[in-house]
């Protein structure tokens, strides 16, 4: 797949080099679909936990451990001496049998005019299949703690950071399978606590929704940029 479309820092979108065409983060669409605010980056904790927040790292600090392992994944290491996290990552995934084989992929729809990075795209020992996994740091007391539902073909989830994980998750995956020779086998969420790492493959229960849910974030994608109408995957 042609790497033509990146993160654009400066314009805090994915942009295509050539074109310079700008595409829709798939988190925001992701965002949309709360029908309160969105818990994935801005989490509610019970009021007895009213002190908890997005990470103990804080948000800094989550963009520190994410960079670390984007750079650990792709130079083939699994240790860094400034981000012990790293070691914990790579320890959850030998516990898994799994193998980082890239970081930050990023997939784009063209049709729909959507992106997104995955965090790190992995392989099963057992058979070669590939995993798609959505990293998170932190969410201390609030990662399952719900703040209301989703709309749409959504609405039988709960807007918590752990089930909006999954579904970040498998909207990259999905836009992944819509283009790639191979199609991911699994989809995983790793949470990175400064305690350890935990990963959790995303459960049946909302697997079973996705389908429906990537169908409409596409469309909504589609409708921003080019005022509607129901795309077709053509790129990612």
């Amino acid at each position: 797949m042609p790497s033509d479309v990146r993160f654009d820092r400066a314009r805090r979108g994915f942009v295509c080099r050539a074109s310079r065409r700008s595409y829709r983060g798939i988190t925001k669409l992701i965002a949309a679909l709360c029908v309160r605010r969105s818990t994935l980056h801005r989490p509610r904790a019970p009021r007895a936990k009213a002190r908890a927040r997005k990470s103990v790292y804080g948000l800094a600090g989550g963009c520190r451990v994410d960079s670390a392992i984007t750079r650990a994944v792709r130079a083939g290491r699994e240790r860094d001496a400034a981000c012990p996290e790293v070691g914990l990552f790579f320890a959850e995934l030998r516990r898994h049998r799994l193998e980082a084989v890239e970081a930050q992929y990023v997939v784009w729809c063209d049709d729909s005019g959507i992106a997104t990075s995955i965090d790190v795209v992995a392989r099963r020992q057992s058979d070669g299949g590939v995993v798609v996994l959505e990293v998170k740091c932190g969410y201390d007391g609030s990662w399952d703690v719900a703040h209301g539902g989703l709309r749409g073909p959504g609405r039988a989830l709960q807007n918590s950071p752990r089930v909006l994980a999954f579904v970040q998750a498998c909207v990259g995956a999905d836009l992944l399978a819509s283009v790639a020779d191979e199609p991911p086998k699994d989809v995983a969420v790793v949470r990175i606590l400064r305690s350890g790492a935990s990963l959790e493959f995303v459960p049946q229960s909302v697997l079973r929704r996705m389908d429906g849910v990537c169908k409409y974030l596409r469309r909504a994608g589609g409708a921003a940029d080019s005022g509607g109408g129901a795309p077709a995957a053509s790129g990612g």
